[in-house]
Formats: structure tokens, C-alpha cells, sequence
């Protein structure tokens, strides 16, 4: 017997009840006053950071109400309202009081992190045998008697915290964005580079935090507030699901600076740029997605250290989205017009919207005749997260009418000029007794004047010489008593003392400065082309995929972006899966940048005459790889894919150690050959790729970690 129509609406009406029940929240937690603390630990980004993601939540995608968002941010007037721990573990209670199965509940924590000794609780060994802390605002100094930072709140108190809401089926998203045992060298005082942690030397006697150290029970690292598996942020036997994204991995520095422009106020970059990512488009994107696209964006604008850290059993889901969002237009005009200068859009240079690129802008996508295009304009000046254009016109296209700009207007890239930007590097001193000298390339200091002449000499092309740390990638550090030592001004870092000064980051010491020089140089050209290839266009749809072979296993699996991006370890036996999903044939090259910035040809080897032709649909896995010993940390693979032609091209010309040698080969010669010519080696007038041309090419770029096994 069927049920009767009654049954059916009643059911229907209770469905469409329980789906309304469901009720997306928010904690947003930004702690940039310490009043116990010296004020040279206070911060101006958390403040800023909740205000961006307060205003993404609320933002139509989203669609979160204003009065499910709590704040506790910056030192208000209003004492509840303070970022305090006693209000920050009132909030997560009332949220684990208020929350019900099938919420959705985003948790933001930006402030200062720390370490402190472990507790001597058995069933949760830490195994560097410190805890992570975060900081909130009446962080105190050291406490002999409960032998903790007082205030400070421990890892395990916010494991605690998260359960109690998840048990109640709630799914939770949680960000991180404070550093919790790392530090960065820094430059002046004026560096645009903050880092978002205390040294625990500044707040614990140096005994008790050695008695920490020294109860370490493994050499394995441990991440952020849980990053070890068996310590994560919440138990597996909660009901709702979990996301928790770290700013930065085990003694990896984070920082705030000012976003998006110089003169903007600072935020921490990891909340930012996920802020970015989500949006900038409408596509609905999973956890894992998102990390791995923050990851792209650090490595096309030269940010190698940190690498933000995800767990949880939800990483495939759908950001805070339950279900899937039309993708919107490529570039928008917001409606901003500065006479004389231009119009602004959307879009900047994190999303490959450069100087000097080229737009076709279109109507609003409501306006009659909307896919017709009215012309072109070009970028005059690119932001981060926005640019402005002027009218132009460009290769027969006719220059759009300034009125033309308004409000919901769309526009396309037609041509992206990719640049040579030149690798920032400030110069410093390091007398007998350890005291550094910032100085400048025109007055260097007399005992190391000579090698300061052979730097700038062979190194002036590829790089620009700043006396501010604070706008320099790189420092180049001149040693009274000879030598020069190089290393990254974001990612360098020392472990505490209590950890045998065990320094983690890479630095390189040369002899001269001839051969730093040179050391430069391959920095440089690495870091071009590495951001070639994350901005790159993909006018073939080739995809790569990274596989790793298990002992006695003929099939390799893809390695996919995990709690630590992707993690090989040395012995490891790899491949790459190359497919093309366009309708013509394409030519692959796969080529290795290591951590030490050297490029190798993978495939194909060079001198070899391995097929690296791909018929349409067609797809390879290249010959096993091993991971060696040679080089541990970030190091990436840049595909580069060309439409086939009567002769095979392969780009391994372009391997670093001879390059200088081999710069004439035929793959040059190509459309992208000569924007790799110009853009890494800065030889020749082509700076970018039009459309048509870009349509002939793809580029794409694979980065993993490599950790000894």
C-alpha cells in the first residue's frame, strides 16, 4: 500500500525544518595587546585579521549572521569583549552549549605563540617535551609554582575545548595564525616582517624550560597545537567533523605584515591569504583545496618558509559550503574611478594580474550584448589583492571608453606580463664579536669592501641591494674575518637553546663575494621559475600527478596535500603522471628545483631521447625516481608542456649547473622559450604571453617537503 500524500508533505516540510535548523557560527579571536607583557610584544594584525574574516563570513557566499559571530579582539572598553582566557574559554563553552548537530562552526585564534615545559601527564607525551601555547591578552610571566606561563592557554585545554563541540555534531573549521616555536632573524626596526611569537627565553627562566627540553622522548618533530597524529585536535570518537590549519609547521616561523599594500594595516599573511583564495572566487573548493592554493600563492610571490599545516578527518570537504557555487568571471571593476590614474578591479598581483598585463573588458553580465567585448585596457599599477587599469589599446583592439569602467563590468586577461623582478637583497655586517651593521651598496664598510665590489659586480642584474631587511628577501651577511653568508629573510629560523641551538632553515656560506654572487644568481633564476610556473597558464589542460611506490608495489598513489602539504622522505621511490586532456599533441618536460635552488631536468633526462610526446588524451608515468640524501626542505617540480610540432622540444636545456652553455637550444626558440629567456634570464624584450600565445602551452607546479626518514 503506498503511504497516503499527507505523509509525504509532512515529511517533506520536516526536512526542509531540520535543514533550517542548522546555524553557521563563529569565534573570532585576535589578540594584539599584551598589557602584562613589555610593549615590544604587542601586534597590530589580529585586530585587522578578525575583521577580514568577519567580513568573508558575512559576505553573500557565506551568508553567516552577525549575531552568530563573536568577537573577542584587540583591548575594547567593554571587559567581556577582551581577549582574555578566562572570556576565550567562556566563549568556547557557550559555543559548545549552543551548538547542535549539523552547524557549521569557523574558530579563528591570530596572536602570539609560544612553548612552555610539558606536563608530566603519561597519557599525553609530548614528544619534544614542550607544550604549545597560544597567548591571549593577560598572558603573565612564568608562575615557579604551577610551573606555566601564566594565562597562557595549553594545546590540550583547546583539544578539550573543540570536543566538547564537536560531540554535540557541530563540524568545526579552526585557523591558527601565531607561531608557536620559531623565530625569524630580523632586520631594523622598520621591517615590514613581524613575527607572531615570544621567544619562551622572554618569559620562562632559562632552567625551567631546559628541564622541558630535556625530558624529550623522540626525535620526531611535532606541528602546531596537535599536528602529531596521535595528538590532534579533537578525539576520533567525536561526532562532527574537524578541520584545524596551522600558519606554520614545528619551528617554522609565521609573520604579519602590511597587506595588501605597503601602506596597509598588517595582518597575519596566512589568514590573509586564505581570506584571498575564498575570495576570489565562487568555486566551491574543498579544505584540502584551499590549503594547497595558499601554498601556490606562497610560492609564486618567492614565500618558501612557512608551510601552513592542516589536519582533521574533513580535509575533502567543502569550505563552510554545502553545496556547489557557480564559478563568477575571471577579473571584476569595482566601481572605484581615480581620475587621471584609472579604474580599479578585483584582482592583483597574487592572482598573476601584473603591471603592464593586458585586459579585455566586457558589460555586465545583465547588460544587453554582454559578451561582446568593448576593448582593452592595461594595469598600471597591481596591488595584492587589487589593480588599476587604464584604457589602451592593444594589437588591433580598440581602446574601452573610461565610462565603460563601472561597477560589475568583467574583463579577461589577454596578455600577462610575467616580469623580471629582481631578488631583494640587504647587506650586512657581522664583526669579530657577532654585532651586525646593516649597510648599503654604495658605502660599504671598509673591511669588507672588496667583496662587497665583486657582489654587486656579478650579481647586479638579477638582484636590487636594500640597507632595510624589511624589503629584502634575502640577506647576504660580510664577515670581518672573510666569507659571506647568505640566507632568507622569511623562513629562517633557530630552535630554542635548550635544543642544542639547533638551527633549522638554509643558509650558505661562501667564500667570496664572487661566489655568493653567483649563489644569488641561482636563487634568483629558481625563484622565477617557480613563479613562471604558479602563475603559469594552462591553455593545454595538462595535469601532474606525484606518485609514490610502496616496497614490492608495481602501481605508484598519488600523494596528495596532507596535514603538511606533501612530505617524502629520503629512500622514497617516486614517479609522475603526466595526462593530456587537450585536443592536440603536447611535448612535457618536468623539471626539479631543489632546496638548495638548483634545477635539474627529470624528464627527459638530457642527451636521452625519452618520448615525451603526448597523443590528445593520452597520458605517462615517467621512470622511478629515488629520493636522495642530498637535500632536505621545500623542493618542487615545474611541468612545462608545449604544443607538438614536427621536431620533439624538451626544456631540459634549463638545467642550472649549464645553463650559460646551453641557453641556444631550439626550446627556447619557442613562444614560452622566450619568456622563460626573458623572465628567469632576462635576456630579450618578450615579458609576457597574449592569449593566442598562451593557448599553445601549460605550465604547472608540484611542491613537497623532503624530511630525512
Amino acid at each position: 500500500m503506498k503511504p497516503p500524500l499527507k505523509l509525504f508533505g509532512f515529511l517533506f516540510v520536516l526536512a526542509l525544518l531540520q535543514a533550517g535548523w542548522a546555524t553557521d557560527r563563529a569565534l573570532l579571536i585576535g589578540v594584539s595587546e599584551y598589557p602584562n607583557l613589555e610593549r615590544e610584544h604587542w601586534l597590530e594584525g589580529p585586530v585587522y585579521d578578525v575583521e577580514l574574516v568577519e567580513k568573508i563570513l558575512l559576505s553573500k557566499r557565506f551568508g553567516f549572521a552577525s549575531k552568530h559571530i563573536q568577537k573577542l579582539s584587540g583591548w575594547p572598553k567593554e571587559e567581556k569583549s577582551r581577549p582574555t582566557k578566562a572570556n576565550i574559554q567562556a566563549a568556547f563553552r557557550d559555543l559548545a552549549e549552543d551548538a547542535k548537530e549539523g552547524d557549521q562552526v569557523y574558530i579563528q585564534l591570530s596572536g602570539h605563540g609560544s612553548q612552555q615545559p610539558a606536563n608530566a601527564d603519561p597519557k599525553d607525551l609530548e614528544p619534544d617535551g614542550l607544550d604549545e601555547v597560544f597567548l591571549p591578552a593577560d598572558t603573565s610571566e612564568w608562575d615557579p609554582v604551577t610551573k606555566q606561563i601564566t594565562g597562557a592557554i595549553v594545546d590540550d585545554e583547546v583539544r578539550e575545548w573543540v570536543d566538547a563541540i564537536r560531540r554535540k555534531g557541530a563540524f568545526v573549521w579552526i585557523v591558527f595564525d601565531s607561531c608557536h616555536s620559531g623565530t625569524m632573524t630580523r632586520g631594523t626596526e622598520s621591517d615590514q616582517r613581524v613575527n607572531r611569537r615570544i621567544d619562551p627565553v622572554a618569559l620562562i627562566p632559562a632552567e625551567a624550560l631546559a628541564s622541558g627540553a630535556g625530558s624529550v622522548r623522540s626525535i620526531e618533530t611535532r606541528g602546531d597545537f596537535g599536528a602529531d597524529p596521535e595528538a590532534q585536535v579533537g578525539s576520533s570518537d567525536s561526532m562532527g567533523g574537524l578541520v584545524a590549519m596551522y600558519a606554520a609547521q614545528s619551528l617554522e616561523p609565521t609573520f604579519e605584515m602590511p597587506l595588501p599594500s605597503p601602506v596597509s594595516h598588517r595582518h597575519g599573511i596566512f589568514t590573509f591569504m586564505l581570506m584571498q583564495v575564498l575570495a576570489s572566487t565562487d568555486k566551491a573548493l574543498s579544505y584540502r583545496e584551499l590549503a594547497d592554493s595558499v601554498s601556490l600563492i606562497y610560492r609564486a610571490n618567492g614565500i618558501f618558509q612557512p608551510t601552513p599545516l592542516m589536519e582533521g578527518p574533513d580535509v575533502d570537504r567543502e569550505v563552510l559550503g554545502r553545496e556547489t557555487l557557480p564559478e563568477k568571471a575571471p577579473v571584476r571593476f569595482t566601481g572605484r574611478v581615480y581620475p587621471g590614474v584609472g579604474a580599479e578591479i578585483d584582482a592583483g598581483s597574487l592572482m598573476g594580474v601584473s603591471e603592464g598585463s593586458v585586459l579585455e573588458v566586457y558589460p555586465p553580465a545583465v547588460a544587453d550584448r554582454a559578451e561582446v567585448p568593448l576593448g582593452t585596457v592595461e594595469v598600471v599599477k597591481s596591488g595584492s589583492t587589487t589593480a588599476l587599469v587604464k584604457p589602451k589599446a592593444w594589437r588591433g583592439n580598440p581602446a574601452v571608453p573610461m565610462e565603460a569602467l563601472a561597477a560589475g563590468s568583467r574583463a579577461n586577461v589577454l596578455y600577462r606580463d610575467l616580469g623580471r623582478k629582481e631578488l631583494g637583497v640587504a647587506l650586512q655586517m657581522e664583526d669579530a664579536d657577532g654585532v651586525l651593521t646593516p649597510f648599503s651598496i654604495a658605502t660599504p664598510p671598509k673591511a669588507v669592501e672588496q667583496d662587497v665590489r665583486k657582489l654587486h659586480i656579478t650579481a647586479k642584474a638579477s638582484c636590487s641591494f636594500v640597507k632595510d631587511a624589511g624589503e629584502a628577501e634575502w640577506i647576504a651577511r660580510f664577515h670581518s674575518g672573510g666569507g659571506v653568508t647568505l640566507l632568507p629573510v622569511s623562513g629562517w629560523s633557530k630552535a630554542f637553546p635548550t635544543m642544542a641551538g639547533q638551527e633549522i632553515g638554509h643558509q650558505f656560506g661562501l667564500r667570496d663575494g664572487t661566489e655568493a654572487a653567483s649563489a644569488l644568481q641561482r636563487v634568483a633564476r629558481a625563484r622565477q621559475l617557480v613563479g613562471v610556473a604558479a602563475n603559469g597558464a594552462d591553455g593545454l589542460r595538462m595535469e601532474i600527478e606525484l606518485l609514490r611506490f610502496a616496497p614490492g608495489e608495481a602501481d605508484g598513489r598519488p600523494v596528495t596535500h596532507g596535514p603538511q602539504g606533501r612530505v617524502l622522505s629520503h629512500g622514497d621511490e617516486i614517479a609522475f603522471r603526466i595526462k593530456n586532456h587537450s585536443s592536440v599533441s603536447i611535448d612535457a618536460t618536468l623539471l626539479f628545483v631543489d632546496s638548495s635552488y638548483g634545477i635539474y631536468a627529470l624528464f627527459p633526462e638530457p642527451g636521452t631521447v625519452d618520448d615525451n610526446r603526448l597523443p590528445p588524451g593520452g597520458e605517462l608515468v615517467t621512470p622511478k625516481l629515488e629520493v636522495t640524501a642530498d637535500t632536505s626542505g621545500l623542493e618542487q617540480v615545474v611541468a612545462l608542456a608545449v604544443r607538438s610540432t614536427r621536431d620533439r622540444v624538451s626544456f631540459a636545456c634549463l638545467e642550472q649547473p649549464s645553463i650559460e652553455t646551453t641557453r641556444g637550444d631550439a626550446a627556447l626558440n619557442s613562444p614560452l622559450g622566450e619568456l622563460l629567456k626573458s623572465v628567469v634570464y632576462g635576456e630579450g624584450d618578450t615579458r609576457g604571453l597574449r592569449r593566442s600565445a598562451s593557448g599553445d602551452h601549460a605550465t604547472k607546479l608540484i611542491s613537497w617537503t623532503t624530511i630525512p626518514r
